[in-house]
């Protein structure tokens, strides 16, 4: 009589992971979860950071390796990459007041790095990139990413002093003579300075 006997084994052991990388530049908000079947259960882990448990939270960009092993000692070895976006930065394009008192100043935020979409918050309540209409002063803006990740920028809009001009008069020596002469000298405002006189002349003296 031939006797027939199957050997059978379990399962192969699979894992599968859900990875959350790092949300903004520097953190420690990577977390590694896993689920596993096959083998034979319960499941022990060992993770190269020394944790025992299925999911790691607090992570710092890197790579991560766990030994999953069951009750029969059988094993499988599994690493992780937790990745993290580039640093969140802005720099801003700056235009300054042309004329004193004006309000023709404006700023736009260039933001790199980080998750897009951006958004804005400007210290003078604008909501988007552009920052227009600005009068001389002190303004700042944070800029926020897809990922409640933020940075921070402040400048300065500045202003020419006010323009202003003195005169020197010199009277014709003698009556209905034309050597009469008048000299101005302009302050403030932005050089050069251009003149124009309701007799004619472009220089600073007629």
């Amino acid at each position: 009589k031939i006797l027939t006997v199957t050997i059978g084994q379990p399962n192969q052991i699979v894992t599968t992971a859900v990875i959350d990388s790092v949300a903004c530049f520097g953190e420690a908000s990577g977390s590694i979860a896993l689920t596993t079947v096959g083998g034979t259960p319960g499941y022990n882990y060992s993770w190269n950071t020394s944790a025992s448990t299925p999911t790691i939270t607090g992570l710092t960009v890197g790579t991560y390796t766990v030994t999953i092993s069951d009750t029969e000692s059988c094993e499988i070895v599994e690493s992780y990459t937790i990745f993290q976006p580039v640093v969140l930065a802005a720099t801003l394009n700056q235009i300054d007041v042309k004329c004193n008192g004006d309000n023709t100043g404006s700023l736009t935020a260039n933001p790199t790095g980080g998750t897009p979409p951006y958004s804005y918050s400007w210290s003078n309540s604008i909501t988007t990139a552009n920052n227009n209409n600005l009068t001389a002063g002190n303004y700042t803006v944070t800029v926020t990413d897809k990922n409640n990740c933020s940075t921070t920028i402040s400048t300065t809009i500045t202003q020419p002093d006010p323009l202003a001009a003195t005169h020197v008069t010199e009277e014709p020596l003698c009556n209905a003579d034309n050597n009469g002469e008048i000299t101005i000298t302009p302050t403030g405002g932005v050089t050069p300075y251009a003149y124009s006189w309701n007799v004619g002349g472009s220089s600073n003296v007629i």
